[in-house]
């Protein structure tokens, strides 16, 4: 009797806005796929197509690497930082984070919603307004970057020291 492995994973596609879902059956015992059923933007179900070899690399992502794709980069964690506090809409969100540029704000919201940490509610008022908030996902994150902050504060100092001693080598 074949052990079949089911493995579904989804895939972003960066000009779709809805990610597409792949759902692999492999044979363990022969060591090949049995289905592939790709389900796609739009919601049709594609059947035994041939499966994807760069799908096949992003499930080898080890936790760490996934965690850091999410929320790496320079903007990613303040924004949400601003968005554990209370929910803002996009015009708050560029006045609390100094630096940061409207095209780059909205990227980055762009990349946090398609992941599923942040989320974006379009009310019909006139004119529309738009709140970002967080996600449970999103929630769940709050732990680790808090974590980071901490580490960050307590070494900050040594950092700065030797960022110092490296200077005056030069």
């Amino acid at each position: 009797m074949a052990l079949i492995s089911t493995i579904c994973a989804r895939r972003l596609t960066p000009h779709l806005p809805i990610p597409e879902i792949v759902v692999l059956k492999i044979d363990e015992d022969e060591a090949s796929m049995v289905t592939c059923e790709y389900v796609t933007s739009s919601g049709y179900v594609v059947y035994n197509m041939e499966p994807d070899p760069i799908m096949a690399k992003y499930q080898e992502l080890c936790p760490v690497e996934t965690t850091a794709r999410m929320v790496g980069g320079r903007w990613k964690a303040v924004v949400l930082e601003q968005l554990f506090e209370d929910a803002k809409r996009f015009s708050e969100l560029k006045r609390a984070i100094a630096g940061i540029t409207q095209r780059t704000l909205s990227q980055q919201l762009r990349e946090l919603q398609r992941a599923g940490l942040v989320e974006r509610t379009v009310y019909p008022d006139a004119p529309p307004r738009v709140v970002y908030t967080t996600t449970p996902l999103g929630n769940s994150l709050r732990p680790l970057l808090d974590a980071m902050c901490r580490w960050g504060k307590s070494h900050s100092a040594a950092m700065a020291l030797k960022k110092l001693r490296a200077s005056d080598r030069q």
